[in-house]
């Protein structure tokens, strides 16, 4: 009876959304107050994708020592011990690598001019006005809300700041 329980409570798990902000203050905005709390606004430190296109997702949070969920497509590392579990064929996704297309409503990562991009996911919601083009996400302003389990990005601005 037990292992139908965990079977059914596992079926109605939620997955990670992905928001993407126009502006910091369109992401000040929606997180006004609680910006500041760390469950609801922790800075991601390293995003990998492993070869079976899974994501992993690294914060800071806690010392307490943790068990990710290793089977889910968008893993979270909350007290940053990623390399306990890695086998080094990780790659991290560095400057320029992730891109919000607002015309498919996606983040892709790895993008290719003329060829579908490496990895991509839906994004759940797009605060402000949506591009025209597809435009790089910020890799300083990504944020991890662990109360709601989502990952915040902002679009970097024009001129590059």
């Amino acid at each position: 009876m037990e292992a139908f329980i965990n079977k059914v409570c596992a079926d109605f798990v939620m997955g990670t959304s992905i928001y993407v902000y126009e502006t910091e203050e369109e992401y000040r905005k929606i997180y006004h107050r609680i910006d500041k709390e760390v469950m609801h606004s922790a800075p991601i430190l390293d995003i990998f994708m492993k070869e079976d296109k899974k994501l992993w997702v690294v914060t800071k949070i806690t010392k307490n020592k943790e068990r990710p969920q290793l089977g889910r497509s968008i893993v979270h590392f909350i007290n940053g011990t990623v390399f306990e579990y890695s086998d080094g064929k990780e790659r991290p996704i560095l400057k320029n690598s992730i891109v919000f297309d607002s015309k498919k409503g996606r983040v892709e990562f790895f993008p290719k001019k003329l060829r579908d991009p490496e990895l991509w996911i839906k994004v759940d919601r797009f605060y402000g006005m949506p591009p025209n083009k597809k435009v790089v996400l910020d890799q300083s302003k990504r944020f991890y809300d662990v109360s709601r389990d989502r990952i915040n990005f902002i679009v970097k601005n024009k001129d590059g700041l």
